[in-house]
């Protein structure tokens, strides 16, 4: 089979070896972004944390430091506040997304226009209020629409959720910027958050189906192969069956053998002589028949 025709029909194991390609694919490039992110959070830690900026005047590619991070001085309306599942480093969680909003009076905009919001994964059978009280910093003063803090975290890259939020958002009669920035706050010291890796269920899944991919491959190709040999020998067998003996005096004469193997394998008789010259001597009256 030429290599364009099995382009052109690719076979079952050629499939599953083309799956655990792209799987074991999958795993190297999920290994190099945790690698990437590790290095990220370590160069971090040597560093200062960013300066902390208003939520208004917020900028990604101005105010985002090492590892994502970011410090934000806004708002907190709890009054919106809202669950939603998503994915977070390769995990499916349960989140609380709290809008956030100005943390000072503004002329140009509305005081209730939604700047940004953020994300805080939820514990099983944790509520709202115990959410918010166990990732958020000390107040520094109380708004109008809530407290007022500093949040340093991480932010996250969910444009279409943002923007999805915002959407819901203003069908409640607020307004809010499309794709604002979602930040996940620290849990903790600063130090402990970032030496903390998060686990990425991506990349175990990319290794187990890498690991079963392979053994389907061996399945499938000791069976393919096990297939085409019973196929040879079933052709075999009908080339003996329809097979007939040679009855011409043509074909007697091409497949006669000159001579039978064990006169060639024979000792001499007394008499004879022996070594090559006996062989060719028995074979030589065979050549007149």
């Amino acid at each position: 089979m030429s290599f364009t025709t099995a382009l052109r029909r690719p076979s079952i194991p050629h499939l599953a070896i083309l799956a655990t390609c792209l799987s074991l694919f999958g795993y190297l490039i999920t290994g190099y972004y945790a690698a990437q992110d590790a290095a990220a959070r370590k160069l971090a830690l040597r560093n200062a944390p960013p300066a902390t900026v208003s939520v208004v005047n917020f900028e990604p590619a101005r105010d985002t430091g090492l590892a994502r991070e970011v410090s934000i001085r806004a708002q907190i309306d709890t009054s919106f506040a809202m669950r939603r599942p998503m994915m977070l480093y390769g995990q499916a969680v349960h989140a609380l997304i709290v809008p956030l909003l100005a943390p000072d009076a503004m002329v140009s905009a509305k005081a209730d226009l939604i700047f940004g919001y953020t994300v805080i994964p939820l514990r099983r059978g944790e509520s709202d209020s115990e959410a918010l009280r166990r990732v958020l910093p000390e107040t520094e003063l109380e708004g109008r629409y809530g407290p007022i803090v500093s949040l340093a975290g991480q932010r996250l890259s969910h444009p279409r959720l943002a923007t999805r939020i915002a959407k819901r958002i203003a069908l409640w009669g607020r307004d809010a910027v499309r794709q604002g920035p979602m930040i996940l706050p620290f849990e903790g010291p600063r130090a402990t958050a970032l030496s903390r890796v998060p686990h990425s269920n991506f990349r175990q899944f990319f290794l187990w189906l890498t690991f079963a991919g392979i053994t389907a491959s061996a399945v499938l190709l000791r069976a393919q192969s096990q297939i085409a040999r019973d196929r040879r020998f079933s052709r075999v067998d009908r080339h003996r069956a329809w097979s007939k003996d040679v009855t011409s005096a043509k074909g007697a004469h091409s497949f006669v053998p000159l001579i039978e193997q064990e006169s060639l394998g024979r000792s001499p008789d007394k008499g004879e002589r022996s070594g090559p010259a006996a062989i060719l001597q028995r074979i030589w009256p065979l050549r007149g028949r």
